[in-house]
């Protein structure tokens, strides 16, 4: 396995690009269309509704791709105009927004300790209040916190399988469900378990893809990544690559050094220097943006991997370029030296080599930070310099620092260096008894290693014969049975062909003769159905390509029509919210209020039908979710009303939807205006249930009810003159009855819609 840092600055260097890239895949999806449609409801927004505006508005410039201080600063305006206001209201699910935007504030910030506390208030909050998607989001920032700050993979990966479960059920194949499983596959690979991680990458991708990503550097790069950790060499070059090409046409320098510095690693893995050199040398290029530490590490890995290849004249300029650039502190400072050490006693540049001598040791003295390793190798190098000088009682010294050192962490190619400068140390001493002794000790550590090498292989091989072996052993007793079940069908229908040979052939003689005549009389036939079949192909492939074309266009325009029909309305929508600042009488302003409510709900139908690929139906569990969450947010009934939705989850024609999303918008506002005065603890079930052809919705609610002479028929609102006369377009039966409060059905068939000049089977009745 391949590791080119440590495994916990490898979990930070996952986690802190992938923030990079969430960041531009959320602004990319919704900033552009989303932040220009709120900021132009904004001016005319009132109470609850400007509040959850200032708020989104507020998470939008937090999750932008390249931030600067005037970003922060504008998020955190919106998010103290938000709170205030949604303090003010008491408005339940503003403060749980609020606690999230507050969190992702502190993440621009890097402040740990209050991101952590308002992560842990937003799942408070939003849980309280019931607030689904809200606690998705705050879920998935506490999970990416936590493998942020190296917390047990354990309970991130619960944080994160929560996420995705709401998601799946409120936002499927949405990006921020993609965003959940991105990092939900980062926590996978931290368990080892590599295939699943692999598995949640693809998924996500092909969310990715379908809301057309261009950023998809990241998703690739960490495929290659786990493809290292498996093993799987191959497929981790071909990942890097192709994580290379998008990071190019992006402009993404970071993520081209990292998949450059793991083609490299795989390339030395393969024992191919050169290949390995040319890909460090293309991180070093692109690594100027990058901290000043990760330049000096591939500057380190770059000159080491020059001294390797016996170029040392370019590894004497790149290291002490580092060392230009190096505090004595950083731990790459040792590296550098001991890489320098080695290509100045290489190039018998001796007094260059004593120089960087002291300095190299000064730092492995310091201790606190240097790694066992990097002590090892300095105190192999300061042999290599003083076997070469022939001061042999210094060499002596750092031949007893390392005794100790490598037997005691067992590293068998440090040990074998090790007893082979013991070696070279007696023989130039003329200490050929100690020399032997060490030479004999050198074989056996090597032999060692090689033994166990090609015991490995042998191994490999045996189980590989073995398995062949079986195999083949299987073959041959399948084909064996086989050829034996053959020969007795065979002397079984010998007999048999025998006697009907005979009868056969006269037969075939004479129909030999009619079959040639008609097989030629035949052949004529077919060779002209084919010419005409052939030019029939021809027309009915350009017919295809045409029609393919025209659908093509039909659906597109049809989204269109659908996207400016939710766009018109909305701006409907807008104007007569701003005509009700310029009236005084209730009554004018109720009904406007109501026009804007019915309008509402069409300009959802028209949002779903763009957004989907089904131009000819609505998916009525998300249609209602929506449409509840817009009523919770108009009128503010969090504390005092709540919604209990029960729908089936099916598709409904565009010619249904619409008549059946006004009658909802009838009752749920009738309910919340007229059901529950003087009363709290109001409750709104939602029914909406297919059985076979079959549907059957169903408003009830808790509170006052119907009057007990209450007439029906006298009654000439508009709302109730609606809700029937789209009962009647629906062909359905519908029914007013009290039931602890007043319950609205109604049943129809999905399959049949009456003209509005048709009069329903069944009346409309009250109970």
């Amino acid at each position: 396995m391949l590791i080119r840092y440590p495994s916990y600055l490898r979990i930070l260097l996952i986690i802190f690009l992938g923030l990079i890239y969430s960041s531009n895949v959320l602004a990319q999806a919704h900033a552009d269309e989303e932040g220009v449609i709120l900021h132009r409801q904004l001016s005319s927004a009132k109470d609850t509704v400007r509040a959850r505006i200032l708020l989104s508005l507020g998470i939008i410039y937090a999750d932008k791709f390249v931030h600067n201080k005037s970003d922060v600063d504008t998020a955190m305006n919106y998010y103290k105009q938000g709170l205030s206001m949604s303090t003010a209201l008491n408005y339940g699910k503003g403060k749980a927004m609020s606690c999230l935007l507050e969190a992702k504030i502190y993440r621009l910030k890097n402040d740990d300790n209050h991101l952590k506390l308002s992560l842990e208030k937003a799942i408070s909050v939003a849980r309280k209040g019931g607030f689904t998607d809200l606690v998705a989001d705050a879920a998935t920032e506490q999970g990416v916190y936590y493998l942020t700050e190296a917390i047990d993979p354990k309970t991130s990966d619960s944080l994160f399988s929560s996420a995705i479960a709401i998601y799946q059920k409120i936002a499927p194949n949405s990006v921020k469900l993609a965003y959940a499983l991105q990092y939900y596959s980062v926590n996978q690979t931290l368990l080892k378990k590599f295939e699943k991680g692999i598995l949640l990458l693809n998924k996500a991708l092909a969310i990715y893809k379908v809301h057309k990503v261009r950023q998809l550097e990241i998703p690739y790069y960490f495929l290659a990544l786990c493809h290292v950790d498996k093993g799987d060499f191959e497929n981790a070059i071909k990942y890097a690559l192709v994580s290379v090409r998008f990071a190019e046409h992006n402009h993404n320098s970071e993520t081209l050094c990292d998949n450059y510095a793991i083609l490299a690693d795989i390339y030395r893995e393969k024992n191919m220097p050169a290949v390995r050199i040319s890909y460090l040398e293309k991180a070093l290029s692109n690594a100027r943006y990058l901290p000043e530490g990760d330049i000096l590490f591939y500057i380190a890995t770059l000159g080491d991997a020059y001294v390797k290849n016996h170029q040392y004249e370019k590894a004497i300029t790149v290291l002490n370029r580092g060392l230009k650039e190096c505090s004595p502190r950083d731990p790459i400072y040792t590296r550098l030296y001991i890489a320098l050490t080695d290509a100045y006693v290489a190039t018998r540049q001796y007094s260059a080599a004593e120089r960087t001598y002291a300095p190299m040791m000064a730092a492995i003295r310091q201790g606190g930070y240097a790694f066992v390793a990097t002590s090892i190798q300095a105190h192999l190098a300061a042999v290599r310099l003083f076997l070469a000088t022939r001061q042999f009682e210094k060499a002596k010294e750092h031949i007893q620092a390392l005794q100790d050192t490598a037997y005691m962490k067992k590293e068998r190619p440090d040990m074998i260096i090790l007893e082979q400068l013991s070696f070279q140390l007696d023989s130039a001493e003329g200490n050929y008894l100690s020399a032997i002794h060490h030479y004999q000790r050198f074989k056996t550590v090597s032999d060692s290693v090689e033994k166990l090498s090609n015991m490995k292989q042998v191994a490999a091989l045996q189980i590989q014969y073995e398995t062949e072996k079986k195999d083949q052993d299987i073959a041959l007793k399948n084909r064996n049975i086989q050829l034996l079940t053959q020969q007795t069908r065979l002397q079984g229908n010998t007999m048999k062909s025998q006697k009907q040979a005979r009868n056969l052939l006269y037969g075939c003689v004479a129909l030999l003769v009619i079959l040639l005549g008609l097989g030629f009389n035949r052949y004529q036939l077919k060779q002209r159905a084919t010419r005409e079949l052939s030019e029939q192909q021809v027309q009915i492939q350009s017919q295809n390509k045409s029609l393919r074309e025209l659908l093509t266009e039909r659906e597109w325009l049809l989204k269109e029509i659908h996207h400016r029909v939710k766009n018109n309305l909305q701006i409907v929508i807008s104007l007569l919210n701003s005509q009700s600042s310029y009236l005084n009488d209730e009554a004018a302003l109720d009904v406007i209020r109501e026009s804007q409510h019915r309008m509402q709900s069409i300009s959802l139908i028209h949002q779903k039908l763009y957004q989907t690929d089904n131009l000819s139906g609505i998916n009525m569990r998300s249609y209602i979710h929506d449409l509840l969450n817009y009523f919770q947010d108009c009128f503010n009934t969090s504390g005092y009303i709540a919604f209990l939705p029960d729908v089936d989850d099916f598709i409904l024609d565009v010619s249904q939807a619409v008549p059946l999303g006004l009658i909802l918008n009838e009752g749920i506002t009738n309910a919340i205006k007229y059901a529950f005065k003087g009363r709290k603890n109001g409750v709104i079930n939602i029914q909406l249930n297919q059985q076979h052809e079959l549907l059957r919705l169903k408003i009830a609610d808790n509170g006052n009810g119907l009057p007990v002479d209450f007439d029906l028929d006298g009654l000439s609102s508009m709302g109730m003159n609606l809700m029937k006369g789209l009962s009647r377009q629906l062909g359905a039966r519908f029914d007013l009855k009290n039931e602890g409060g007043l319950c609205i059905e109604l049943i129809w068939k999905k399959s049949k819609m009456l003209s509005v000049f048709e009069e329903p089977e069944s009346a409309v009745s009250v109970i």
